[in-house]
């Protein structure tokens, strides 16, 4: 480790250069001077040396000589560190006497620390390398080091001068600023003196004769105790010892300070004084006593004292008017009784010094004192204050004669044998009567003050006591107006009725709280009339206007019915009555009447009639629906005969015949009246659907971008999707149709572009809905809205709008159907559709579909398969004759074998007598005597590997409908064209042959 040694003769800056080596990792030897270090270098060379120029035996100068002409340490490196030596010529003179760096106090850490490293780092290299001295240069760097040092002594000469100049100056200072303090201290009225930290006195100044009546030279011989009193000795220990703690550790003791006692006179008596005190110092600031005055504040203490009498007294009166004015207020402020007896009884025991005591009151016999409340103070008691306390002792007294009485040796007297047992002891006692129209009602007890009781007590007690009185009966009198009041109010606040009144010559309205909450202000509210009016809806202002002038004019008077619109703007029906209050001359001096929140009444009845009409639409929907779907079910059955003829017709025609034309047409018109019939299906909901568990996500983001084409760029589609979503049972086909006529709605209502919002969502629907929502039902759902910016409907439309055939679009551009074909899906599918718009603020339909709780399958798209041909036995049962043909004829001409029958029990016996087995039964839903579903059981029975495929325009009973409808079920939607029914029949019969004969009926 590289050892560096530090020469300093003043041990402050050697620690810190110790202290900053060490920590940047330097073995660090230090010596006071020259010469130790020297002795210490020969002794173990050091690495580096780091010292001052001024130091004692050997300065900085001889040593670097001395250093550089020892063979040992010559070539180890020399710092000068010096904050005396700092011209330039000492500089120039250290370096020439071999010093490697020359540095001048103070240096920053980091300096100092690089100026180490460098010269080290050039010792190692051996960039340095010491001087070697000439004997002639020698003789000139000596005469150039005595220079330096003369020229140091020198400056010390003159300056040692000119500090005896200055002490001599100030010792003469010193002796006129002594000579005018005696002077003034032996004239002064106030004592001068000086003590030594020892304690003894050293000075005192005449004015002490006065003071205490000791001359100086008496009061200078007698001990500190006896000259300023025991009680100043002990302040004056404590001060001293403080000092001398202080100056045994080296601090300056502390400044002045200012006291005051009681100090003994020479004929016995005492005098107040004020004692200031400082510290005293010699010439060389060294602290050598405790200097000081003493004044007499005898007169000022008197006056002090005389003065905080008066001020006691005073206190005393303000207190007890203070606490009289508190009792005062505590009645006016209406509190009840308990607590305006508690307050004045607590200032009864505070102007008193009572420690105990109660309030009791007379029981409705008369013959007993009830407590109000007891206060043992500190003192245990365990008397149940629910216990009677008869009227006796020297309680009975103060009601006797309704004057204060008073004890004050209560245990020794004759009263204290009344007293019960478990009650607080009492030390002496003080009754004050509460008199009420000259008859005692009541007591306050006071017991237990320190002192006796003085008649001001008893005089405070009495005043008290009155007020109590006063409480007492104003409470009661409240108390009944209050209970009336209250009746009133809870009648009111349940018929949310209040009363108002008109004072006609103010203009201004009178309010009771009733009427204040019901318009939302605070109580106490206090209208002018034009105020009170412009709290009524704009469109109502008028007729209250007219009413009321009518009323304050010729005293007409009113019932209405009318909306107003509270302080925080809602509105409220309010029924309000008036009539004229007139005098005795005949003129009307007031109007008032009843005012009533009757917003309930008015929101039930409107709900009412919103739930009559929802209902009547539903009803007439309903009926509409019946009509359609019987005239659909039927035409539906002709146009599968026009469609299928039609079909033959043209395969029969060769091509280039004109016939063929003309058979396309008839073909391309019945499709077009199939679709306007399957409309008409799905809004009377007869339609045959075919649900499935799916996920209404999966639906809408199948058909994404067949929205996005068919609306138009300029129409924004924004999707919204739950997720997770839960799943529902419907069919996937009709519900893209329900997107799909929602959508072409939306984008008729924006013919100037806009948005439409899609989104899905689980909700809840909970009774309060369900009653609100004809139709609706509470439970688990899944909701799909979807919501334009476009043009929206009136109220008009809304109840239309889901009508067959009813359009707001010029003739030509719509059939009506779309709307309606919505709703008849999505009551078929068990759900509800609610329908939310107004004029210039766009339209939202929200649809509910029940929520369930399996899984939704991944969608797969099935593929389009051929007309398909077969040999198997396909039983028709279909009781229209027309379309009965036209299947056979389809069947036959694909390579089937073909049964037919026109009814169920045709059916059942043309099964019995056929000798082969029947692979298919294709039967109609609806037929009269047995319908599809119940054939198709009975004949499984007798082949349970029989298929079954149904075809229907609509199941016409609930049970063959949800027959139908069950998972599994095949059925085929008339009317079909050839190809559709072939390929269903081999759908089918093909998925039978991979089933077990469990499955037959399926």
């Amino acid at each position: 480790m590289t050892t560096i040694l530090v020469a300093d003769d003043v041990s402050e800056n050697r620690y810190l250069l110790v202290a900053l080596l060490e920590g940047n990792g330097y073995a660090v030897v230090s010596a006071a001077d020259g010469d130790e270090a020297l002795r210490l270098a020969r002794s173990s060379p050091p690495d580096l040396i780091v010292t001052d120029i001024m130091m004692p035996v050997m300065d900085g100068f001889e040593l670097c000589r001395r250093w550089r002409q020892d063979e040992r340490l010559k070539r180890i490196p020399f710092v000068v560190y010096t904050a005396t030596y700092t011209d330039p010529k000492d500089e120039r003179l250290a370096l020439n006497l071999g010093a490697d760096r020359f540095l001048i106090k103070p240096q920053k850490p980091e300096t100092l620390m690089q100026v180490v490293r460098e010269v080290l780092e050039s010792a190692v290299s051996g960039r340095a390398d010491a001087q070697h001295l000439a004997p002639a240069q020698n003789v000139a760097l000596l005469l150039e080091h005595n220079d330096a040092l003369r020229r140091k002594l020198e400056k010390k000469v003159r300056d040692l001068e000119a500090e005896v100049a200055r002490r001599t100056a100030a010792e003469a200072e010193l002796r006129e600023s002594e000579r005018k303090f005696r002077l003034l201290a032996e004239n002064a009225m106030d004592v001068v003196w000086s003590m030594g930290f020892d304690g003894r006195v050293t000075y005192l100044s005449p004015a002490v004769e006065k003071l205490q009546g000791f001359t100086p030279a008496e009061a200078l011989g007698l001990s500190l105790r006896e000259l300023i009193g025991p009680e100043a000795q002990e302040l004056v220990d404590r001060e001293l010892a403080r000092a001398h703690t202080d100056l045994a550790a080296g601090r300056m003791p502390s400044g002045s300070g200012l006291f005051e006692f009681e100090q003994p006179c020479k004929d016995g008596s005492t005098v107040w004084t004020e004692v200031s005190a400082s510290v005293m110092t010699d010439e060389t600031g060294n602290a050598v006593g405790v200097q000081g005055v003493t004044r007499n504040i005898t007169a000022r203490k008197r006056a002090e004292q005389e003065t905080r009498s008066a001020l006691e007294a005073l206190a005393r009166k303000k207190h007890e008017l203070e606490g009289l004015l508190d009792a005062a207020t505590a009645i006016l402020a209406g509190e009840d009784f308990a607590t305006i007896a508690r307050r004045i009884f607590d200032t009864a025991r505070a102007l008193t010094g009572a420690e105990s005591g109660y309030v009791a009151l007379l029981s409705p016999s008369g013959e007993e004192n009830e407590l109000v409340f007891l206060e043992s103070g500190r003192r245990p008691c365990t008397v149940d204050q629910s216990l009677p306390m008869p009227l006796r002792g020297l309680r009975g007294e103060a009601y006797r004669t309704g004057e204060v009485v008073c004890d004050n040796a209560f245990m020794s007297s004759a009263w204290a044998r009344f007293l019960p047992e478990g009650h607080v002891e009492l030390g002496n006692v003080l009754f004050a009567p509460l008199n009420v129209a000259g008859r005692t009602v009541g007591v306050m007890g006071l017991a237990n003050k320190p002192a006796d009781f003085a008649a001001d007590d008893g005089r405070i007690a009495a005043a008290l006591a009155q007020l109590a009185a006063l409480a007492l009966q104003r409470w009661r009198d409240e108390r009944m107006l209050r209970e009336s009041e209250g009746l009133l109010r809870i009648a009111g606040r349940m018929a949310r009725l209040g009363g108002w009144s008109f004072d006609v010559r103010e203009t201004r309205v009178t309010w009771s709280e009733e009427v204040a909450a019901i318009h939302e202000m605070p109580k106490g509210y206090s209208p002018t009339a034009e105020q009170a009016i412009s709290f009524y809806a704009p469109e109502w202002q008028g007729r209250i206007r007219e009413v009321s002038t009518a009323c304050a004019r010729h005293g007409t008077p009113f019932d209405e019915e009318l909306e107003i619109l509270t302080s925080t703007g809602r509105r409220r029906w309010v029924r309000i009555t008036g009539e004229a209050i007139r005098e005795a001359s005949g003129s009307i001096r007031k109007v008032q009447g009843a005012f009533q929140d009757i917003s309930d009444r008015k929101h039930a009845e409107s709900e009412q009639e919103q739930l009559q009409s929802q209902l009547l639409q539903a009803q007439k929907l309903e009926s509409i629906g019946r009509l359609a779907g019987g005239v659909a079910h039927d035409f539906n059955n002709l146009l599968s005969v026009v469609l299928s003829y039609a079909g033959f017709a043209l395969d029969a025609v060769r091509e280039g015949d004109p016939l063929r034309d003309d058979l396309a047409e008839i073909k391309k018109a019945g499709k077009r009246a199939a679709a306007l019939t399957r409309q008409l299906l799905a809004f009377s909901r007869k339609q045959l659907l075919q649900p499935e568990t799916l996920s209404l996500n999966s639906v809408i983001t199948g058909i994404e971008s067949m929205l996005r084409r068919l609306l138009g760029e300029d129409v924004a589609v924004e999707v919204r999707l739950d997720a997770p979503l839960g799943s529902v049972m419907a069919d996937p086909g009709q519900l893209e149709q329900v997107i799909m006529n929602l959508a072409v709605n939306a984008r008729d209502a924006m013919p100037q572009g806009g948005k439409l919002t899609i989104e899905t969502s689980d909700v809840d629907v909970d009774d309060a809905y369900a009653e609100q929502h004809v139709g609706a039902r509470p439970g688990p759902f899944v909701m799909l809205s979807v919501t334009d910016t476009g043009t929206g409907m009136e109220a008009r439309v809304r109840e239309h709008v889901f009508e067959p055939f009813f359009t707001t679009k010029e003739a030509g551009k719509g059939t009506g159907l779309g709307l309606s074909t919505v709703y008849g899906i999505v009551q078929q599918s068990g759900g509800s559709i609610w329908l939310y718009s107004e004029p210039g603020r766009g339209t939202t339909f929200k649809i509910l579909l029940p929520r369930i709780d399996a899984p939704a399958p991944e969608s797969k798209r099935e593929s389009v398969r051929a007309m398909a041909r077969g040999t198997e036995t396909v039983l028709v049962v279909e009781d229209e004759d027309a379309v009965r043909r036209i299947a056979e004829r389809i069947l036959r001409g694909a390579g089937y074998r073909v049964l037919s029958a026109s009814g169920g029990g045709d059916a059942l016996l043309l099964c019995e007598k056929h000798r082969g087995a029947v692979d298919l039964l294709l039967t109609d839903v609806v037929m009269p005597q047995m319908s599809g579903p119940d054939l198709a059981a009975r004949l499984t029975k007798l082949c349970p590997k029989l298929a079954v495929l149904y075809m229907s325009g609509y199941p016409d009973s609930a049970a063959d409908h949800d027959a139908v409808l069950s998972a599994g079920r095949h059925l085929v939607g008339k009317p079909f064209a050839a190809a559709e029914l072939t390929r269903k029949v081999r759908e089918v019969l093909d998925g039978g042959k991979n089933r077990s004969s469990g499955r037959g009926a399926e």
